[in-house]
């Protein structure tokens, strides 16, 4: 498996409202692509965000960061977000409860 980290800041707006336009449009079409495995974003505090997505092939991990920069650039505008970094590799450990696969709505 592979993840990617992305971490982000944004400059105005709720971070409620940012969240449910990253939910209803943009979750799923990351849950699309090809060995999609799990995909979460963390409310950092502070307008700070990060984004964790987890692949089961290197190549989709890396084109979901595409598609992320693309979803920023053109649904997030208001929020005036910038991706400030993303890094990502191969899972080396991983535990997961059963409920993990549970969706989450926001």
């Amino acid at each position: 498996m592979y993840a990617t980290v992305r971490q982000y800041r944004f400059g105005s707006g709720s971070v409620h409202d940012l969240m449910r336009r990253v939910d209803t449009e943009f979750a799923d079409r990351l849950r699309a692509l090809p060995g999609f495995v799990a995909y979460q974003v963390i409310d950092c505090g502070e307008h700070r965000l990060a984004s964790v997505t987890t692949f089961r092939d290197e190549d989709s991990a890396w084109r979901s960061n595409e598609l992320a920069a693309e979803f920023v650039k053109a649904r997030l505008a208001e929020f005036r977000v910038e991706r400030t970094d993303a890094q990502g590799g191969e899972v080396m450990v991983g535990r997961a409860e059963q409920d993990v696969l549970v969706v989450t709505h926001h």
